[in-house]
C-alpha cells in the first residue's frame, strides 16, 4: 500500500509547527537568546528556512535534521547542502538538462506523477520531487501544484547549478561579495560581480539567449549567496523581475534584454518606466524599511550587464 500521498499519513517524516513549538520550546529559547532574536522572529525564519515540504497537499512538515542542526548550533544556516555529497543530483541534471531551477516553480502536473518511475529514469519533476527538491504546494481538482519547499533547499539547488552545471569559478568568493554589496546598496559593485560569473560561462551554454535565462542565473547568484530573494513575484499590477530582501531593505529589480549597444538606453528607459508605471515598490511601502529600484540591461551582443 503507497502511503506516500496519504492525508492519514501526512505529518509522519517531519515536524509540525506544533511538535516544533512543544518538544522544542527550551532548545528555541536558547537558540533565540544565542543569536540575539526574539522567540517570534527566530520562529519566522525558521519557518521560511526549513518549513514547507508536504506530501498529502495538507501537511507542512519541517526538515528535521536542519532543525536540530539550527537549533543545536545557535545559527540559521544550509544544512541540506552541508548534509551529503550532490553528485547524483548534479549527475542527473546534466543527463537530462534540467532546466533553471526557476522553471520547475509552481509547476502543474497530474496525481500520479510520480508512480512507478524508477528514480533514475524520472521525468525532471518526478526526479526533483522523489529526491526532496520539490514539494507539494497545493492540490487542484485532478492535479498537483509543485514548488520548492523553502529557501534553504531553493538556495541549495542555485548553488549547485553555479557550481557543478554552470562552473562559476570561485563561486564562495563571489557569493560573499554579492551579499555585501547588495546588503550595501552598492548595485553597480553586484552587476559588477555578476558579470564575473557570466564571464566563466562555457560559450556554449549561451546558445539560447533570453532575457529569463539571465535573471534566472542573476537569481542563482543570490539565492547561494544566502539573500532571500524572489523571480516575478505577483503584484497586483505586474510581476517584477526580482525582488531581494534585507531585514532593512528591499531591492527591487528589472531586467531587459537588448540585442546590441544601441538598444541599451531605450531598454533601460523602458525598465524605469515599467518599474514606475506599475509601482512595484508599493507592497513594501510603511514597512519601515529602505527600498530600492534599479533596471539591469543585457547587453546580448557582449554578454554583459550594464545599469
Amino acid at each position: 500500500n503507497d502511503i506516500s500521498m496519504d492525508t492519514q499519513y501526512g505529518d509522519i517524516v517531519g515536524y509540525t509547527q506544533r511538535e516544533l513549538e512543544e518538544n522544542f520550546a527550551d532548545w528555541i529559547d536558547n537558540a533565540a537568546q544565542r543569536m540575539d532574536l526574539g522567540r517570534v522572529e527566530l520562529l519566522k525564519r525558521m519557518k521560511d528556512y526549513y518549513d514547507g515540504f508536504c506530501f498529502d497537499g495538507e501537511n507542512s512538515l519541517y526538515n528535521p535534521f536542519s532543525i536540530m542542526q539550527c537549533l543545536k548550533k545557535g545559527r540559521l544556516s544550509n544544512y541540506w547542502y552541508t548534509s551529503g555529497s550532490p553528485s547524483f543530483i548534479v549527475t542527473y541534471m546534466k543527463q537530462h538538462d534540467i532546466k533553471s531551477p526557476e522553471e520547475y516553480r509552481h509547476i502543474e502536473v497530474i496525481e500520479d506523477f510520480a508512480d512507478a518511475q524508477e528514480i533514475e529514469r524520472a521525468r525532471p519533476e518526478s526526479f526533483l520531487y522523489q529526491s526532496g527538491y520539490l514539494t507539494i504546494e497545493r492540490k487542484e481538482e485532478q492535479a498537483l501544484i509543485l514548488d520548492y519547499p523553502n529557501r534553504e533547499v531553493l538556495d541549495s539547488l542555485s548553488r549547485m547549478y553555479l557550481e557543478h552545471v554552470y562552473h562559476v569559478e570561485s563561486y564562495g568568493a563571489l557569493g560573499s561579495q554579492t551579499w555585501k554589496a547588495l546588503k550595501g546598496h552598492d548595485i553597480a559593485k553586484v552587476v559588477e560581480i555578476y558579470n564575473v560569473a557570466l564571464a566563466g560561462i562555457p560559450y556554449e551554454d549561451y546558445a539560447d539567449q533570453r532575457e529569463s535565462w539571465y535573471r534566472s542565473l542573476f537569481l542563482m547568484l543570490l539565492r547561494g549567496a544566502g539573500i532571500t530573494a524572489n523571480g516575478e513575484a505577483h503584484t497586483n499590477m505586474g510581476r517584477p523581475d526580482v525582488i531581494a530582501q534585507f531585514p532593512e531593505q528591499v531591492i527591487v529589480l528589472e531586467f531587459k534584454y537588448a540585442k546590441d549597444s544601441s538598444e541599451v538606453d531605450n531598454k533601460r528607459a523602458e525598465g524605469e518606466r515599467q518599474i514606475k508605471e506599475k509601482n512595484y515598490a508599493m507592497p513594501y511601502e510603511g514597512e519601515g524599511r529602505e527600498i530600492t529600484t534599479a533596471v539591469i540591461v543585457i547587453d546580448g551582443e557582449k554578454r554583459k550587464a550594464v545599469l
